[in-house]
């Protein structure tokens, strides 16, 4: 995110990830930085450590497949490709000060123009019969249930199946 300003992010203060994926394809022949070298999350905008000389290469992305389909299409990759990465919307206070447990708020939107921030799905849980993602969060460890939440897929809580991604490598 922090270095695809030029296709419409904003890095800390949001951006969408099919934007960063173009921005790889076009910029960087579709490499994206090996994490060890480029270092950290900052937390703050303009940090783009790509073109540090000290920062290699790693995987190169050949394209980017948007799911379509909703809860289920979304349930589905997870299962059979791994992690996808999801926008939501971030914006309920509920949502910034999570600690941990199944999170299902009704204020949290799912429309295309509320999704605000972007994470990674990493899977799904059923609790006392009803469905619930498993999403890694970027805010570190210490928010949420150990960098984790656990977001309620009844109504597409929040967003999560809204415009999920991820990449061919």
């Amino acid at each position: 995110m922090d270095c695809s300003w030029s296709k419409g992010n904003q890095a800390c203060d949001g951006g969408l990830d099919f934007q960063a994926y173009e921005w790889a394809l076009e910029t960087s022949n579709g490499s994206i930085p090996e994490a060890k070298s480029y270092g950290g999350y900052q937390n703050a905008d303009g940090k783009c450590h790509f073109t540090n000389p000290h920062v290699r290469a790693g995987a190169a992305i050949t394209g980017y497949v948007n799911v379509t389909g909703g809860v289920e299409a979304l349930n589905k990759a997870l299962v059979t490709v791994g992690p996808v990465s999801v926008s939501i919307d971030a914006s309920p206070d509920s949502l910034y000060y999570y600690q941990g447990g199944y999170y299902q708020n009704s204020e949290c939107k799912s429309g295309l123009s509320d999704l605000d921030h972007t994470v990674l799905a990493v899977g799904y849980v059923t609790y006392r019969g009803q469905k619930y993602w498993i999403v890694k969060n970027s805010w570190s460890t210490h928010w949420g249930d150990n960098g984790y939440i656990f977001i309620s897929q009844l109504n597409n809580t929040c967003g999560v199946a809204t415009q999920p991604t991820y990449v061919k490598m």
